[in-house]
């Protein structure tokens, strides 16, 4: 794990900053003299701009399979990247706390959270949910801009000498743009390897959700592949994605005016696949889509409700501060003096950018590398010599909470509104404990078997003597001889592995900020969780399609969130998303 290429921070090499690491150097002695050689490290090493560290801080700390961040937040100590300014290890001024202490600035958060300015009710048609995000002035607007492109692309007369059908202009009154964009989302519940077997009539199977009915192949694949999502008369003013712009600004709007998040948000990153060439490709060999652009996203920590987006850009320029510092300020604008707590990873975290978000009335809570805690050397050594299960804590001038806890690895949570409450959870046991646990089972079977051994050895010899002489007159069958080495394997308790639910939980005392940090980091990823149910994924080589696709995905997961909320006030069962 590369500790220090996370660190968001530019170097110059000519004159050193208090902001970076000194360049360590090797000294090679020969016979007659001494050459002294500096380990010049390139600028990418030092800038969290670079995309070789981004990825590899993703891929290890993101996992759409479990939730639980302690496997993958553990603190690991490398020579060659624990390089820290001297300068600024002192400047924090950390000490150790042994006394209970509480932080009552974040006032609680009393706005009534769900749906708003609607006038929908529970029992709406699911369509009138969806326009709310994606209103019908946008769908004009897509109509009307695809057909002056389709006009400039598509040449009639060539189509007629190759006896095509003519291209003819999308009217309003036919509605036909609503309706390829609900063929969009058909083609997402029902995939097919090719666009082209939805119109295939050797099979009934691939009519099945009416796509023929509405449009033939050939119109079709003229509204695909003229589908323009800007205006063509406006000029580039340096946007990298001003051929999305329109549909990120209109759906990232309409998302925040119609619902009202419940206090706690999850900050986060997410993939949008895509495997054409464009300079933003990332490449995440450990993520379940390794190929794509790199969305930022804020979401809502109990239901994955996304808030505001940011899609990576290399035009992003941090500053000293480093560029996550300021994508966590873009998307946390319009957040603050409301009591929103917000959660982040050890990607993100760092000490100015939580004392700045105090500042802004903002709760931060996340993991932290200790190489951007600046803790002096004692104060490390103490970390390392934690025992199982041992929590310490820290805290800093600025009244920032470190939250040290021995688990299966080294958990660091840095906190600016955490006290050094203690709370009882019930969780699932680790495969050690899980491990040693079996180990005695196992020993305490050996034992009372040896016992009994001993006890009664003659009247088993003669038992085991008349059993034999049984066999020799009457042979057992294969399949009798399979059964009783079944029954014999799980009558033994060593030998079952199939335990009750109860068994596999433990209760254990943990820090209140990485029990809370557990429970609430998971917005992105409950969002991504519903997003791979119906993901849209036709092939496209125009990069900004795939986006289009990712925000039609993000209307469909928040409009059934507002659905969801309407039926939970009614108390009336809503339909399930899976």
């Amino acid at each position: 794990m590369n500790l220090r290429s996370s660190q968001s921070q530019k170097v110059n090499l000519t004159k050193p900053s208090p902001n970076h690491n000194p360049k360590p150097s090797i000294t090679i002695n020969l016979k007659e003299s001494e050459i002294k050689f500096d380990k010049l490290l390139t600028q990418e090493s030092y800038d969290g701009n670079s995309d070789s560290s981004r990825e590899s801080r993703v891929s290890e700390s993101s996992s759409d399979d479990d939730f639980l961040p302690f496997e993958d937040c553990g603190v690991e100590y490398d020579e060659e990247e624990t390089y820290e300014d001297p300068n600024l290890i002192g400047k924090f001024d950390w000490k150790a706390i042994t006394r209970n202490s509480s932080q009552k600035w974040l006032k609680d958060y009393k706005i009534k959270s769900g749906p708003q300015n609607l006038n929908l009710r529970w029992d709406s048609p699911p369509i009138s949910f969806f326009q709310l995000l994606f209103p019908e002035e946008l769908v004009e607007n897509l109509r009307l801009w695809t057909n002056t492109k389709a006009m400039m692309q598509i040449d009639n007369r060539q189509r007629k000498k190759n006896k095509m059908k003519k291209w003819f202009p999308m009217k309003a009154e036919d509605e036909e743009m609503s309706a390829f964009i609900g063929c969009l989302v058909a083609m997402g519940i029902a995939k097919l390897p090719s666009i082209k077997y939805y119109w295939s009539g050797n099979s009934r199977l691939f009519s099945i959700c009416g796509i023929q009915d509405l449009f033939s192949r050939t119109r079709f694949m003229d509204i695909y592949t003229n589908l323009t999502l800007r205006n063509l008369e406006r000029v580039e003013n340096g946007d990298t994605l001003f051929k999305i712009r329109p549909i990120i600004d209109s759906v990232i709007s309409a998302s925040q005016f119609y619902y009202l998040l419940k206090g706690d948000l999850s900050l986060d990153e997410a993939m949008i696949p895509f495997q054409g060439r464009h300079s933003l490709i990332q490449y995440l060999p450990l993520k379940p889509i390794k190929y794509g652009f790199k969305a930022f996203l804020l979401c809502e920590a109990e239901t994955g409700y996304v808030l505001n987006w940011r899609m990576y850009d290399k035009s992003i320029e941090g500053g000293e501060l480093g560029v996550t510092y300021k994508i966590v300020k873009q998307l946390c604008e319009g957040f603050e003096g409301e009591g929103y707590r917000l959660f982040m990873d050890r990607y993100y975290t760092s000490i100015q950018l939580f004392v700045d978000l105090k500042e802004l009335q903002i709760g931060a809570c996340g993991t932290i590398m200790i190489n951007r805690t600046f803790l002096t050397k004692e104060d490390k050594e103490k970390i390392e010599k934690l025992q199982d299960r041992q929590i310490h804590y820290f805290k800093s001038s600025n009244d920032l909470l470190l939250s040290c806890w021995k688990d299966s690895k080294t958990v660091l949570v840095l906190s600016n509104y955490h006290g050094t409450e203690k709370n009882l959870t019930t969780r699932r046991i680790r495969k050690q404990d899980l491990k040693k646990r079996n180990e005695k089972r196992e020993a305490r079977t050996q034992e009372d078997a040896s016992k009994s051994l001993s006890q009664d050895g003659k009247s088993r010899r003669q038992l085991t003597r008349s059993q034999t002489q049984d066999n020799l007159k009457t042979p057992q069958s294969k399949k009798d001889k399979n059964i009783s080495k079944v029954s014999q394997y799980h009558s033994d308790p060593a030998n079952s592995k199939v335990l009750s639910q109860e068994s596999l939980l433990e209760n254990c005392i943990i820090p209140s900020s990485i029990d809370e940090y557990t429970q609430k980091m998971r917005g992105v990823d409950i969002f991504d969780q519903k997003c791979s149910y119906y993901r849209i994924d036709l092939k496209s080589r125009r990069w900004y399609m795939k986006v289009f696709f990712h925000f039609l995905e993000i209307c469909i997961i928040n409009s059934y969130i507002i659905y969801q909320n309407l039926c939970t006030k009614a108390k009336k069962n809503y339909m399930n998303h899976c």
